[in-house]
C-alpha cells in the first residue's frame, strides 16, 4: 500500500484522527484507483469509506487488493507485474510519455475507455501470437503510421515532411543545372 508521504493532500500524522497506522485518509482511496488504472465513482468511493474522513487501514488494504484484481483483468498483459505490486500507471508511464513525444504533451491517453490507445499493451505478440505490450519503439512507429493517431497533422510531422521536400527540391534541382 502507498505511504501518506506519496498521497497528495493526506492528512498530517500529527491530526486529530487516529493514529496514521489504523486509519486512511479518503484520498488515498482515489489515488490507489487511479495508480491501477481502475474507473472508480467519488459516490462509490464514499459509500466505502462510509462518508468519514479516514477508513481503517484493513479497508484501504482491501480495496487496493480489489483493485489490483480489476487491473490485472483490463490489463492482462501486465497481470504478473500489477499482482507484484507495481501500479498500473507505472506500468503504462513509458507508452503515455512516448506518445505525449510523438504527438505532444497535450495528448492524454486512454488506456482503458479508447481502444487505440490500448494497442499499447496488447498490440505486440509473443513467438505463439499470445498478446504482449509492444516495445516502446514499435508504440513510436505504430503511432506515427496509424492514421487515428493523427501524427500526420502534428508540427513534428509537417517540419519531416518539408524537410523531405526541400531535399527532393534539392535534389531535382541539383541534377538540372
Amino acid at each position: 500500500m502507498l505511504s501518506s508521504e506519496e498521497t497528495p493532500n493526506a492528512a498530517p500524522a500529527a491530526s486529530a484522527a487516529p493514529a496514521a497506522d489504523t486509519n486512511v485518509p479518503v484520498e488515498h482511496l482515489h489515488r490507489m484507483a487511479d495508480l491501477y488504472h481502475v474507473p472508480m465513482s467519488e459516490s462509490s468511493i464514499q459509500e466505502i469509506a462510509k462518508s468519514e474522513p479516514h477508513v481503517p487501514k484493513e479497508t484501504a488494504s482491501a480495496l487496493e487488493d480489489y483493485f489490483k484484481t480489476v487491473s490485472q483483468g483490463l490489463f492482462p498483459t501486465f497481470a504478473k507485474q500489477i499482482k507484484s505490486g507495481i501500479p498500473t500507471a507505472h506500468l503504462l508511464d513509458p507508452y503515455r510519455q512516448v506518445a505525449k513525444m510523438v504527438l505532444g504533451d497535450h495528448v492524454e491517453p486512454d488506456f482503458i475507455g479508447d481502444p487505440k490507445w490500448g494497442k499499447a499493451v496488447n498490440g505486440g505478440r509473443d513467438q505463439d501470437g499470445r498478446p504482449i505490450p509492444m516495445g516502446l519503439d514499435e508504440w513510436k512507429q505504430h503511432i506515427m503510421m496509424d492514421k487515428d493517431y493523427g501524427y500526420d497533422r502534428t508540427p513534428q510531422a509537417m517540419l519531416h515532411a518539408n524537410k523531405i521536400i526541400d531535399m527532393l527540391s534539392q535534389a531535382f534541382e541539383g541534377g538540372h543545372q
